[in-house]
């Protein structure tokens, strides 16, 4: 078998090989995948050839954007640079795209995620500049997206997403003061964001990811009340977070990422030698946080006995904790 379809029954338009392609790669067959939208450029090429270059459908210019990042997605785990190749390739179809159907805003949101996607695989293959103008791109269109439609949120998001990365990547090059301005200016958005749409679990996550990086900034300036601060604010959208869905392994590992910060950074305010004159407050604040840590990653092993590194951050909670209460006295 090759692909959904017997050597007998091979795609035969580019769209039922696209679709085929995406079912594939849903069920995590990649190599299949591949080979369906390989197929469908090869399809795609065929019509091209009978049309003016300079001229192509918009269907056509739809179907290469799709198979291309159909292929991005199949290889992005193991080769980033073939991947950004792919985007790259996907970019400049759909920039053609947009130019043929001025206004049209879901083509140009289509665009904007390409950037991203082109980013992310650029940074994940030492292509740093590259990333940087890519979700610089991305900034922009999303911007005047967001000033073009009458509900904005959606286009802010993506902006927020974009400025997010291009600070990462500026604070990554030492580049403090630019990663700075990118960092309060996605805090800004985000905050006003969540005040209009506080039932959006996205907004208010992205947020808590806001915070959080503050929080590292305010470690760099070795500011650590501050920072601490910053990953309380964090706790406190993730704990809401983590309410409304509840089985979500991946708000509780974030949760648990955030106590953890706390725990570090309260935790060198303490004299160990000396704990039991240690302000009682602060220790138990430090006896609350590493008890819900626990209970979380307990609850992330238990709900996913397979994966080692959940078994592996499980162990090491279990011994700081256990060096505090060592330390201080105190029963978990």
């Amino acid at each position: 078998m090759r692909g959904l379809f017997s050597s007998k029954q091979r795609p035969n338009t580019a769209e039922s090989a696209i679709s085929s392609g995406r079912i594939l790669l849903t069920s995590g067959k990649t190599t299949e995948a591949k080979i369906d939208f390989e197929q469908a450029l090869l399809l795609l090429e065929r019509q091209e050839n009978q049309q003016p270059r300079d001229q192509l459908a918009p269907s056509i210019l739809d179907g290469k954007v799709a198979a291309l990042s159909g292929l991005a997605s199949c290889v992005f785990s193991q080769d980033r640079k073939k991947a950004a190749d792919y985007l790259f390739l996907a970019i400049e179809f759909q920039n053609r795209k947009v130019a043929s159907v001025d206004r049209e805003i879901e083509s140009r949101r289509m665009l904007v995620g390409l950037y991203q996607r082109a980013g992310d695989a650029c940074i994940g293959c030492n292509q740093e500049q590259k990333a940087v103008e890519c979700f610089s791109v991305a900034i922009k269109l999303s911007t005047a997206l967001s000033q073009a439609t009458p509900d904005p949120h959606q286009d802010e998001y993506q902006c927020t997403i974009s400025l997010e990365r291009l600070g990462d990547l500026h604070r990554w090059a030492k580049k403090e003061t630019e990663s700075r301005a990118l960092y309060d200016r996605n805090f800004g958005m985000l905050k006003n964001m969540t005040e209009t749409h506080p039932q959006r679990l996205e907004y208010v996550f992205a947020l808590s990811v806001a915070y959080d990086r503050m929080g590292e900034t305010h470690i760099a300036d070795r500011n650590t009340q501050a920072a601490t601060d910053a990953y309380k604010a964090s706790c406190e959208l993730r704990e809401g977070t983590l309410k409304q869905k509840p089985d979500s392994e991946f708000y509780a590992a974030a949760l648990a990422g955030s106590l953890e910060k706390i725990i570090e950074l309260e935790s060198k305010s303490i004299d160990y030698n000396g704990a039991h004159k240690a302000d009682s407050a602060k220790l138990e604040s430090l006896h609350q946080n590493f008890m819900r840590a626990i209970v979380l990653r307990e609850s992330i092993a238990k709900h996913n006995p397979s994966f080692i590194a959940n078994r592996l951050i499980l162990t090491t909670s279990y011994e700081s904790c256990a060096r505090f209460f060592f330390a201080t006295g105190l029963k978990g």
